[in-house]
């Protein structure tokens, strides 16, 4: 027990920095705020922050898959010695139509987003 108590001291030790502690105390400031002025900011506020977390994590995670199966299929394409445009040949035709699909997604998102 006193051992956990003593690594735990030392990771709050390790994470308390000056500028922690202001980031800290600004953010209570503003939440604070927040509740004087009008307390539905406070729900509006943690709905857009867990939303914009959802997103972010699953928008990274799509990318790292991407980055790994390019990092993955290097080693093939490696042992076959053949060079990049002839490995990935059918993603470079796909590619204006995977792009005109992703810039429709996003417009489409851009779309929703200010309806709400």
């Amino acid at each position: 027990m006193i051992t956990r108590l003593k690594n735990s001291w030392k990771k709050f030790r390790k994470w308390s920095t000056v500028d922690r502690w202001i980031d800290l105390i600004v953010d209570v400031g503003l939440i604070a705020f927040d509740v004087l002025s009008s307390p539905i900011l406070i729900v509006v506020r943690f709905i857009r922050y867990f939303f914009d977390k959802f997103i972010n994590e699953k928008i990274a995670n799509f990318i790292k898959r991407i980055v790994h199966y390019f990092i993955d299929n290097r080693v093939i394409r490696l042992q076959r010695k053949q060079n990049v445009f002839r490995y990935y040949w059918k993603l470079w035709l796909l590619s204006p139509l995977l792009l005109f699909t992703i810039w429709m997604a996003v417009a489409f998102w851009i779309g929703v987003k200010s309806v709400i």
